[in-house]
């Protein structure tokens, strides 16, 4: 959180994310399910050398405010780094 996409790049890479995400009301259903609050606390880095490996992790997390519509989840989301970086993620259907 708080990068934008594959702004990291290297031979090694890793993430671990704990995330909550909890349903705080229900849409009416010719427009959807529910509405969500959450967020995550993360740290992660890539490496070129395996050597360096744990080095320089960059803590990062994140809120988000979602809706589950008929086309799909809809979130809007603020993230940031222990870097000083920030960034608004907004994103309508399933990520992969």
């Amino acid at each position: 959180s708080g990068l934008q996409r594959d702004q990291l790049r290297g031979r090694y890479a890793g993430r671990v994310r704990i995330g909550l995400l909890h349903r705080i009301g229900q849409l009416p259903p010719l427009v959807g399910r529910g509405v969500y609050i959450g967020g995550t606390v993360e740290t992660g880095q890539a490496w070129d050398r395996g050597r360096d490996i744990f080095e320089d992790l960059i803590y990062s997390g994140s809120a988000l405010f979602g809706v589950d519509t008929f086309m799909g989840p809809f979130y809007i989301s603020y993230g940031i780094a222990s870097t000083g970086q920030d960034e608004l993620y907004v994103t309508l259907g399933r990520n992969f």
